[in-house]
């Protein structure tokens, strides 16, 4: 119950709009979306085939999928081209509002260069942890979903408990 008024007196604590404090008390309650962030922890998958830790993240308020934790990526996330033409038709990313963005040219763990358009996403959720507005993601020609320190680095710490299955993450 305590976690309710609390969330409740969080949301109505600045003048905003009966919207934006319904908004911001559903952020706070059901997405733990404190801002500023706050230690959190988020569950991590390791399928038995796979050497990378898997997360969910949210893109634009919806449950999308498991990205891989890459902490040798330098942006934010990286997002295959089928995936975003699928978030595409089923409406999670609508291409009025989250714009087309500057191509990137990121160095590969081969050394080699790769040049990719990007799309500016207007929100992306870590449950239980923060919100995020405004991001860019690569979209990639093939691969897997990544999420890379361009978010992980918006946070003193980042680490994976192995036993826990966990990624801890502290302001």
């Amino acid at each position: 119950m305590s976690k309710i008024v609390i969330a409740l007196a969080l949301a109505i604590a600045s003048p905003t709009t009966a919207d934006e404090a319904v908004q911001r008390f559903v952020d706070i309650l059901i997405l733990g979306a404190l801002q500023p962030p706050h230690h959190c922890e988020m569950e991590v998958i390791k399928p038995p085939n796979q050497l990378s830790y898997w997360t969910v993240v949210f893109i634009n308020r919806r449950p999308n999928a498991f990205f891989a934790i890459d902490t040798g990526f330098s942006g934010s996330l990286s997002i295959p081209r089928a995936y975003i033409e699928g978030l595409v038709a089923n409406g999670t990313i609508d291409t009025r509002l989250d714009r087309r963005g500057s191509d990137v040219t990121s160095r590969l763990a081969d050394g080699s260069l790769v040049t990719e358009p990007t799309i500016l996403l207007r929100e992306i959720i870590l449950p239980g942890c923060r919100v995020f507005s405004n991001v860019v993601a690569a979209i990639s020609d093939g691969g897997i979903p990544l999420i890379g320190e361009g978010v992980l680095s918006r946070f003193r710490s980042a680490s994976i408990d192995h036993v826990k299955m966990r990624l801890i993450l502290d302001p």
